[in-house]
């Protein structure tokens, strides 16, 4: 009898590790919500309120961090979910694909220069009332010097946010049990530099207002593809 009951209840151990690890499958949402929306804005808010100190290495738009990681952070990101797949075939792996290709044209449409001379930030930003001075075309180049006058979404909030919310979503059964696994430490090695330029942005960069379009920006894509549009066409 002993034996049986110690049976029984290592088999329900195992069921409760089974039932755990499905768990996590997908990440919670709603912390996802207070890293990246709450977060930035409130220590946005707070920067706006108290003022913070230009003189700082990390407020420089050209440090090393924000050239190199911030600037690029879908690069990262791309680079992240390759080694990925190289070490780790996805279960479905069209679908992911399909929807790393649309995560990808999120991000090319709202940062690169798809609509002619502007990408759709340049194009808000004259929308807004930035002026601008002739150029050598017929269309007119940005006054760099004067774009406060606009509204200029916040680039770095809206990538940052857009490339960790897609890379938690993916992948985050791997980086919650996977921890030593060299794709694994990649991820999560882009996502804790996504995090921390995310922060100096929040302190150091464009207007209140301006990062508020940029958190919603960054966070759109995955409220509608994950939690409306993938469910619905089971991708």
């Amino acid at each position: 009898m002993k034996e049986t009951n110690i049976k029984n209840e290592t088999a329900g151990t195992e069921e409760v590790k089974q039932k755990e690890v499905i768990n996590t499958e997908a990440p919670n949402p709603a912390l996802l919500i207070v890293g990246y929306v709450f977060i930035p804005l409130i220590i946005s808010f707070l920067a706006m309120l108290f003022g913070t100190p230009h003189e700082s290495y990390f407020g420089q738009s050209k440090n090393i961090f924000n050239l190199i990681f911030a600037k690029k952070a879908w690069l990262w990101t791309t680079l992240a979910y390759i080694v990925h797949l190289i070490y780790s075939t996805p279960k479905n792996l069209k679908n992911s694909l399909a929807r790393y290709a649309l995560a990808t044209l999120y991000w090319f449409i709202l940062t690169q220069a798809v609509f002619g001379t502007y990408n759709f930030r340049q194009y808000v930003l004259l929308a807004t009332g930035a002026p601008c001075i002739p150029g050598p075309n017929t269309m007119c180049v940005l006054d760099a010097t004067q774009k406060e006058l606009g509204h200029l979404i916040s680039g770095h909030c809206l990538l940052l946010i857009h490339s960790s919310l897609f890379l938690w979503q993916e992948f985050y059964p791997e980086i919650v049990n996977n921890g030593k696994k060299p794709s694994v430490v990649l991820i999560r090695l882009v996502l804790v530099m996504d995090f921390l330029m995310l922060i100096t942005t929040s302190v150091y960069f464009h207007t209140f207002v301006e990062k508020v379009t940029g958190v919603f920006l960054g966070s759109l894509f995955w409220t509608l593809a994950y939690y409306k549009l993938y469910p619905l066409i089971q991708l």
